[in-house]
């Protein structure tokens, strides 16, 4: 574990790693410390022209002892807690951040992502985890990444009564060598919360309506929490919600005329909107009203589940004026039939990212010199390079040509249609020898 500065807040991505302080961000104290003796060694040498009499590794000893000193007595360096071991030796470690940090806010982030051996650090996950939940009331940010193997001990759900301080709680639980019961997070209070990210774990919140007016990053597979905010957002009398960023996964349950009026209403300013795995996707347009929403997200849908969608939008007469970012994922096949309202719905389109999707009819799509004149980035995995030919010359034709194309796709280069594509396309990004194993660790 290492002293760093807290955390950078929460974004749709996840914790980058701290980068180390440089000598700008150092105590006042210290840097004067260390320009004292500078200066005195600069001023000798000056006056004497020989070589200090204080040895460099003196100097350096002096400096780190009077570093260590100070920051044993700042708590603003021991606020950021990196986890990323179970022994013994840590909950210890993590007991001593908690009395240097002196009560003040604090980022904390459990990075054990595999499962423990529960007879060795079975014990000491537990005692770790106990010590975070017990100063919640001081959290800032937490993030949890782990397996829910190593929850397996534990006989109740996790609770935490309250987190008045906590802007940021992310939690990701992968699947782990054992079927374990999906935990629940019972979710007190937390009037600062702008950011709630779950993976692999229910949620449960008592009272939602502390967390409606701070609200904006939402990824949950709790929809039912989301139907509470929306009742709590149009109970509270307000105009215009905070959320910007929904990610829906799992079972959209049916709702009422009041509760559909509800949902509609909190939505309404969203800027992204993903869903995945949702078997009854025909239901979310009539949900949606966002003239706001400018980037959607579908992956891992049911069968037929893409058409329906759209034919729900064009039943509906939907519009996204604002939308320019959409990334279909994992799909099963459609025909260009169904997707040709695509064009209406979403007008202003300018990046399409297709991963494991049926390119066929999209390319169809995007060589209709008035269909998505205005998309000039395209991300396609897998891809056939001879197919993409014709649909780049029908847009240089139209005179909407594309500007980037990335081809993410393991199957064999055509470099004669590579060639061609270069010579056609401001920029193509493709993968050289492996490099295309960076790009499937998603889907």
């Amino acid at each position: 574990m290492r002293t760093t500065k807290p955390m950078a807040p929460v974004s749709t991505n996840m914790f980058a790693p701290a980068l180390p302080r440089g000598i700008h961000s150092l105590p006042t104290e210290l840097i004067c410390f260390i320009f004292s003796f500078v200066q005195a060694l600069m001023v000798a040498n000056a006056m004497t022209e020989k070589k200090p009499s204080t040895p460099a590794l003196y100097i350096l000893v002096r400096v780190c002892a009077q570093w260590r000193s100070i920051g044993q007595n700042l708590p603003d360096l021991w606020t950021y807690i990196p986890i990323r071991d179970s022994s013994v030796a840590t909950v210890n470690l993590v007991e001593k951040f908690l009395r240097r940090s002196n009560g003040a806010p604090l980022h904390i982030f459990l990075n054990i992502p595999f499962s423990i051996n529960r007879r060795r650090d079975g014990t000491a996950f537990q005692g770790i985890f106990q010590k975070i939940l017990s100063a919640s009331y001081r959290w800032r940010a937490l993030r949890i990444d782990t397996t829910s193997d190593n929850f397996e001990a534990m006989d109740k759900d996790v609770e935490c009564k309250a987190a008045p301080l906590l802007e940021s709680l992310n939690i990701h639980l992968g699947y782990g060598q054992k079927f374990v019961r999906q935990l629940t997070l019972h979710l007190g209070p937390t009037p600062s919360l702008k950011s709630l990210i779950l993976h692999g774990i229910g949620l449960k919140m008592g009272d939602v309506s502390s967390a409606v007016d701070t609200l904006e990053v939402l990824q949950i597979a709790t929809p039912s929490v989301v139907s509470k905010l929306a009742d709590a957002f149009v109970s509270s009398g307000r105009e215009i919600p905070r959320l910007r960023h929904l990610d829906l996964t799992l079972h959209v349950p049916p709702l009422k005329q009041k509760q559909g009026a509800a949902f509609r209403k909190y939505v309404a300013s969203l800027t992204s909107l993903s869903l995945g795995h949702v078997q009854d996707l025909g239901r979310i347009p009539s949900l949606l009203s966002s003239p706001l929403l400018k980037e959607l997200s579908l992956h891992n849908l049911g069968h037929n589940a893409i058409a329906s969608f759209v034919e729900r939008l064009r039943h509906a007469s939907l519009v996204f004026p604002a939308l320019h970012t959409l990334t279909l994922s994992s799909i099963t096949a459609s025909s260009l039939h169904q997707l040709r309202y695509l064009c209406t719905a979403f007008p202003a389109l300018e990046r399409l990212t297709l991963r494991n999707v049926e390119t066929a009819p999209f390319i169809d799509l995007l060589s209709i010199s008035e269909c998505w004149r205005s998309v000039h980035t395209l991300t396609l995995c897998p891809v056939d390079y001879r197919d993409l030919c014709p649909m780049v010359h029908a847009r240089i034709e139209a005179g909407c040509p594309l500007e980037t194309l990335d081809i993410i796709s393991t199957r064999a280069i055509d470099t004669e249609s590579l060639s061609w594509l270069q010579e056609h396309v401001a920029t193509v990004k493709y993968p050289k020898g492996y490099d295309y194993d960076d790009y499937d660790v998603y889907y």
